[in-house]
């Protein structure tokens, strides 16, 4: 029997988290759930986060300027 699906999106908010980032995104892309995307939202954060978050395979979305922790999640892409 093979069951359908949906598509879901992992949404990952960041801002200076260099130091546990690596471990959150390969956590999320080692999900057994067959059909997800992952979408960093990064708020114009100052350490290597970006460097980081470019060596996984994800979306990355990025504020022109520093939001604050509410903005992340409610950001349009």
């Amino acid at each position: 029997m093979i069951k359908n699906f949906p598509k879901i999106s992992i949404i990952i908010p960041n801002y200076n988290d260099a130091q546990t980032l690596s471990s959150c995104l390969e956590a999320a892309l080692n999900s057994d759930y067959p059909n997800f995307e992952i979408i960093v939202v990064d708020d114009k954060s100052t350490d290597n986060s970006i460097e980081i978050i470019k060596k996984f395979n994800v979306k990355l979305l990025v504020h022109e300027k520093n939001l604050r922790q509410k903005a992340p999640r409610n950001m349009q892409g």
